[in-house]
């Protein structure tokens, strides 16, 4: 059997302040303090703050998270997929999640412990980095220290980054999405697109990867698609202010340069992002508030497109599971 991790970062479903507390907690934990040196001491303070504040903004807006629902749907259906696409072979998919449970390092230790030898690890983010693969990445290596005689044998699909294949998947869903709202593509000329991502640091700390040059990357490629179609095609970043000297144009400055310059609607896509979460559904759509006639787009969630894309990249190590080992961790192929 081959079994299939999908990594995701598990936001919890429900404003409730102790799940959204241990959330905040183990974020600061696991990779805030990657690249600021807060003390240990004040971790549980700024824990505390954020679940306050992420209680309060949700229950205002009857928020509940739809990531958990849609990563498991997810998972269900890229399962299906492959043993439709490979009925001679067995599959079971499950989805880890980074900061909740089931935590990544708990599933390896479960599929350990019945012997399965093939594993394929799949995250679902944008761009390789750090602060997304990176985290499990580390995590593996910890499992290999604990577990030296495992005999599982570990594939680590790349993150889409800059592929133009996936490029493509994300301006045909922006079209199509475009044309449910009633939009016909001559009536784009007038319109801006606003593509949100998860800032992240300009200068990071050395053996910091910050996922900015293949984040880059896939915005120029939907740029070349996009770009005579719409008014403007802009990309704006959703920062955090701690380690350093962050993305720019942050997003509410972006939507400041709009508010005088668009003529007429906007659109809202985030780009940074496979699923629907807080950020892509109250945070970055908050500090585009003062735009007037500001239509927001769903991200790939489960789509059809977006699960034929991953069995087509998945399956170079479903055919020839050739992995090199090196200091801990896997080689990315």
């Amino acid at each position: 059997m081959i079994e299939v991790i999908c990594l995701t970062y598990g936001e919890p479903e429900n404003p409730k302040w102790v799940e959204q507390f241990q959330y905040s907690l183990n974020i600061l934990k696991r990779l805030t303090r990657l690249i600021a040196p807060i003390p240990r001491i004040l971790l549980p303070i700024i824990a505390a703050k954020r679940a306050f504040q992420r209680c309060r903004i949700q229950r205002s807006e009857g928020f509940h998270s739809p990531l958990e629902s849609i990563s498991k749907q997810f998972g269900s259906d890229l399962e299906y997929g492959l043993k439709a696409t490979y009925p001679e072979l067995t599959f079971r998919v499950q989805v880890a999640h980074e900061f909740r449970e089931p935590q990544f390092l708990k599933l390896l230790e479960a599929i350990d412990s019945v012997k399965t030898q093939k594993v394929l690890i799949l995250p679902l983010y944008l761009a390789d980095s750090t602060f997304t693969s990176g985290i499990s990445k580390s995590d593996f290596g910890c499992f290999k220290k604990k577990f030296p005689l495992t005999q599982i044998e570990v594939a680590w699909i790349s993150c889409p980054n800059g592929d133009a294949l996936f490029a493509d998947v994300v301006a045909k869903h922006i079209m199509d999405d475009c044309e449910n709202l009633g939009l016909q593509k001559q009536d784009l000329a007038d319109y801006h697109l606003v593509l949100g991502a998860h800032g992240t640091l300009i200068e990071p700390s050395a053996g910091i990867k910050n996922g900015l040059a293949e984040t880059l990357a896939h915005r120029d490629e939907l740029l070349e698609r996009l770009g005579p179609v719409f008014a403007g095609v802009h990309l704006g970043w959703l920062n955090h202010t701690r380690g350093g000297t962050w993305t720019e144009p942050e997003m509410k400055n972006l939507g400041e340069i709009l508010k005088e310059t668009a003529k007429r609607g906007i659109l809202y896509y985030p780009a940074g992002f496979l699923a629907d979460n807080s950020e892509t559904m109250l945070e970055g759509p908050a500090l585009l508030e003062n735009l007037q006639e500001l239509q927001v787009l769903p991200c790939l969630n489960n789509s059809p497109a977006l699960v034929d894309y991953m069995i087509d990249r998945m399956r170079p190590n479903i055919s020839k599971f050739d992995v090199v080992s090196i200091s801990g961790n896997e080689e990315q192929v």
